[in-house]
């Protein structure tokens, strides 16, 4: 297998204030050191630790919030662009050190004006230079791309340092073959999100006070965010959501659990949450400020309604059984991919959001459960296998590298 002396760069947002890409990185990391592989991170963004000014939240949510689409269309492309070049002694020292460079997990490879397209290719630039092989892992592939963003990620697909690429489901291989051609999705192979590892990578949860009162997790996210990242055709106001958000406290509460409100972190949703909190007296509102404030909500529930995809993957690492809304085409490829029933999926509609609130038991997450243990126990095993066979291919291809 690999020498003890190997190390990898894993490369992708793992200092995101959306905590998700952290446990996607957590868990990678974990895993490799299980196979005596070293690893460091390389966060895309610029971004060294979790830490964000006051001034950065205030740009990054005016940018979000802001009317003119031709204030995202310059800023976002141009900002990857000054990224790149600000940390390009750090990156290349970090790339030249490395024996791999592994670009993933999380929805990278999606174009939201360019940002990922950007980064990514930059990234693969360094690599080329530094004469690093680089893998592209454990993605999710947005269905809708621009043409200068398709033919950047064709670029960072075809190099000839790119000895391997996984997908996370079966639904992003059939995306790069629409936008990428066949002859880069035979190269594919599909595996399921890190994040599936992430109750073996805790060997035991953080302890929460929550703990002591049976609870529901309910998942809260900025609307606006869901209206900007996307890629499903379907109606959706804030009014719609919020009195979502209300019949599910009420729900919760007549099954005499206590309802919690919590966020995977990111600024605006915590914002949004608290602007919200005083219209919902009944639920308790839990502040997600580090990535063990995550686990520890998540995994003591007894049930989660899941919003972003990754409360959903931590739900299903811990056993816990769970509802997710429907956002976006990734949450119902990873439903689909670890088979899960679709009846846990509901969509973000106005119609789906009443649906679901009316219709939902919570009588029926013990049933649920049980579901999700057998699921969870056959996609890790899974996943396991394409893992091991990933760094033999990896060792292979670094030493036919060296001898040609």
């Amino acid at each position: 297998m690999t020498k003890k002396d190997t190390h990898y760069l894993i490369a992708a947002v793992p200092y995101s204030d959306n905590f998700g890409d952290a446990l996607i990185h957590n868990s990678l990391a974990w895993k490799l050191e299980n196979y005596d592989i070293s690893s460091e991170a390389l966060d895309i963004a610029g971004r060294h630790n979790f830490e964000r000014s006051a001034q950065q939240n205030a740009i990054k949510d005016k940018i979000l919030k802001s009317r003119f689409e031709w204030v995202r269309q310059l800023f976002i492309p141009l900002n990857s662009m000054l990224v790149a070049v600000k940390n390009y002694r750090n990156w290349m020292s970090k790339v030249k050190a490395a024996d791999v460079v592994l670009m993933g997990g999380g929805n990278l490879i999606s174009d939201v004006y360019l940002n990922f397209p950007l980064k990514l290719y930059f990234l693969s630039l360094f690599c080329y230079f530094a004469n690093t092989n680089y893998a592209v892992v454990y993605v999710g592939v947005a269905k809708r791309m621009s043409g200068p963003g398709r033919w950047l990620f064709k670029r960072l697909f075809a190099a000839k340092q790119c000895l391997y690429i996984s997908v996370r489901d079966a639904a992003s291989k059939d995306n790069i073959a629409y936008l990428f051609g066949a002859q880069i999705a035979d190269k594919v192979v599909v595996s399921i999100d890190p994040a599936v590892n992430l109750n073996l990578s805790y060997s035991e949860a953080p302890h929460s006070d929550l703990s002591k009162q049976a609870y529901a997790a309910i998942n809260i996210v900025n609307p606006v965010v869901l209206m900007v990242n996307s890629d499903n055709d379907v109606s959706f106001n804030e009014q719609d959501y919020q009195q979502w958000i209300s019949q599910c406290v009420a729900k919760v509460k007549a099954a005499g659990l206590l309802p919690v409100l919590y966020t995977n972190g990111a600024q605006e949703d915590q914002q949004y949450m608290q602007d919200i909190a005083s219209s919902l007296p009944d639920a308790k509102v839990v502040s997600v400020e580090q990535v063990d404030d995550l686990v520890k909500v998540v995994s003591q529930a007894q049930c989660v309604f899941a919003t972003r995809l990754h409360s959903a993957i931590s739900a299903f690492s811990f056993s816990v059984p769970f509802t997710v809304m429907s956002w976006d085409s990734k949450v119902s490829a990873f439903v689909e991919a670890v088979k899960l029933p679709t009846s846990m999926l509901f969509d973000f509609s106005r119609e789906g959001m009443q649906q679901h609130s009316e219709t939902i038991q919570l009588a029926d997450m013990s049933e649920l459960q049980q579901q999700v243990v057998q699921a969870r126990h056959k996609v890790v095993n899974a996943w396991d296998v394409e893992f091991r066979d990933m760094l033999q291919r990896l060792e292979q291809y670094q030493a036919e590298s060296q001898l040609s």
